[in-house]
């Protein structure tokens, strides 16, 4: 899962992710700068992608952890 973006990077809360492989289900996990756990969720792929919404979350950098055979991460910048 190297190969996947988010956009529009930063955004003010909406954000797609472009997932390249067939995947139906993944499971996300979205962490703050402190380390902490904001969500963690089950979410269903539709034409590659996932939309991920932390509008109402403040403002500043999360990490999105892709919990596959490899984990990866992410950087989203919400503005």
């Amino acid at each position: 899962l190297e190969d996947i973006k988010a956009y529009p990077n930063p955004s003010s809360g909406i954000f797609e992710l472009y997932i390249p492989k067939d995947i139906e289900t993944i499971s996300l996990e979205i962490y703050n700068t402190r380390s902490q756990l904001i969500i963690s969720k089950i979410y269903e792929v539709k034409a590659g992608k996932v939309q991920l919404n932390i509008a109402d979350k403040p403002k500043g950098i999360y990490f999105v952890k892709l919990n596959s055979d490899k984990p990866s991460f992410i950087k989203l910048i919400k503005n």
